[in-house]
């Protein structure tokens, strides 16, 4: 009985595949379309109408052997658009085995409440986070603090000017982390990487 259930499973996952990502994923990716577009503007590709197959959209990468989306490049997804953006982390938690998101170059400007970066801590598969050049201030590190399964965090380029490592907290959450980059407006500042206990990947970089 357990190798009828076994292969069954199996199948199921296959036919799931075959057919694109899987149904909450696709109900997910039309929610964060709608949520991004509706700032004036943006040119992601799985809002037409018609949209069946995320899994073969250029911004989305699915498993093969799943179909359950690992990646997805968001960069510059708000082309045009007039306004900034504030971040929802609940629109990316159906995506249960994501590993990559890059949010580059989005006019990100901050996040609702109680949405921020941290709470993406669920996604659990989450090895890379993108965030360079959005309207973000510095002290964003302490939303990212507790995503404990990012190997590469990416926070180059804010606009929101520099900022110190007086009074930061410690950031004992960030365990397997490898690379980060934190160039441009003071970020890279040996003090907040002291203040946050990251020293030992001063020299990371992608």
């Amino acid at each position: 009985m357990g190798n009828m259930n076994f292969w069954l499973w199996v199948v199921f996952l296959m036919i799931s595949a075959a057919n694109g990502c899987w149904e909450e994923e696709r109900n997910a990716l039309l929610e964060l379309h709608a949520n991004m577009m509706s700032s004036n503007g943006g040119i992601l590709a799985w809002g037409e109408s018609g949209f069946v197959d995320c899994c073969s959209c250029y911004r989305v990468k699915c498993s093969l052997a799943t179909g359950r989306v690992i990646k997805l490049d968001l960069r510059q997804a708000r082309f045009g658009s007039m306004y900034g953006w504030n971040f929802n982390a609940s629109l990316f938690l159906p995506f249960k085995s994501l590993q990559v998101l890059i949010l580059s170059q989005n006019y990100i400007t901050g996040w609702t409440k109680i949405e921020g970066f941290d709470k993406l801590s669920h996604l659990t598969n989450l090895k890379v986070l993108d965030l360079q050049h959005n309207y973000l201030h510095p002290s964003v590190l302490s939303s990212v603090c507790w995503i404990s399964s990012l190997e590469v965090l990416r926070l180059g380029g804010f606009t929101g000017g520099p900022t110190t490592g007086k009074g930061s907290a410690k950031c004992p959450g960030l365990s397997n982390l490898r690379v980060l980059l934190l160039e441009g407006y003071g970020i890279n500042d040996i003090s907040v990487l002291s203040a946050l206990g990251l020293l030992h990947i001063l020299d990371g970089r992608i």
